[in-house]
């Protein structure tokens, strides 16, 4: 059964659903043995493009409305300095089994499932109805809807 969300998150759980189109995107590339450097220009564009903006919006507005020591937010946050830092070693072309490609899938995967599951759950259930409608106003003022321009459709079939 699908989770209902308070219409403040919905254009945050929509970015999701482009994150987990990324993760799918991965994987395809990984299963059809695409050439790495592919791989990472996507993931590369696509961190700058639309993860960093989102992470910005949920640090800078959203995890605002949970007090610092609330322990979703502080794992979201972690979660999100540990993305950054698997980009910037995937940018870097650092080789670590614990920093590859797949491990950065795994994780973004696991973490939106955390944010959807879990965190958002928890907001809409801690936070008063008032809080959540100054936090719908102020997304809607600095959040956009990403338009993917991208040319290698590495993920898909015979490109």
């Amino acid at each position: 059964m699908p989770l209902k969300r308070h219409t403040a998150l919905i254009p945050l759980s929509q970015d999701h659903h482009g994150a987990l189109l990324l993760v799918w995107k991965i994987r395809q590339g990984l299963k059809s043995g695409i050439e790495r450097n592919r791989l990472i220009g996507y993931i590369k564009y696509f961190a700058e493009s639309y993860l960093e903006p989102h992470f910005q919006i949920e640090e800078g507005l959203v995890f605002s409305y949970l007090g610092k020591n609330d322990s979703m937010r502080i794992q979201a946050e972690f979660e999100h300095q540990l993305l950054r830092t698997q980009i910037s070693n995937i940018n870097q072309q650092v080789p670590s089994e614990n920093l590859d490609i797949k491990k950065f899938s795994d994780t973004l995967e696991s973490h939106i499932r955390f944010e959807e599951r879990k965190l958002f759950q928890h907001m809409q259930a801690e936070l008063m109805d008032k809080d959540l409608a100054e936090m719908e106003k102020a997304i809607k003022k600095v959040h956009f809807k990403f338009q993917e321009i991208w040319d290698d459709e590495f993920w898909v079939e015979n490109k």
